[in-house]
């Protein structure tokens, strides 16, 4: 029964050792252009819940620091790792760049 649990672990392992392989492959393959969208999908995310969790208006630092901190608390070590050695701009321009999607999201509607 031993030897059973411990090919059972193995094998669990190995299979999310290759899901995370597979990811990162995945997102290697992807364009600059598209992995920067990426991070912009997520920031988009970040940017609505401080939106709605932080009301009123000129409070927007407190709400690009709280944007900041999910980033750090949620987002992928890949896309960490992007914004900061890939030439991107700062993380700060790209919360912009998320929060003016944002902003012409709810104007359409």
């Amino acid at each position: 029964m031993e030897i059973l649990s411990w090919v059972l672990l193995a094998l669990f392992a190995a299979i999310c050792i290759a899901y995370v392989v597979i990811k990162i492959i995945s997102f290697t393959k992807l364009t600059k252009e598209e992995k920067k969208q990426k991070v912009l999908d997520l920031l988009y995310s970040l940017v609505v819940i401080a939106e709605t969790e932080i009301k009123g208006q000129g409070k927007g630092a407190e709400k690009l620091a709280y944007v900041e901190q999910l980033f750090e608390a949620k987002a992928p070590l890949l896309y960490k790792y992007l914004v900061k050695y890939s030439g991107y701009e700062d993380l700060d321009t790209l919360i912009e760049e998320a929060l003016a999607a944002v902003k012409a999201s709810f104007e359409k509607g």
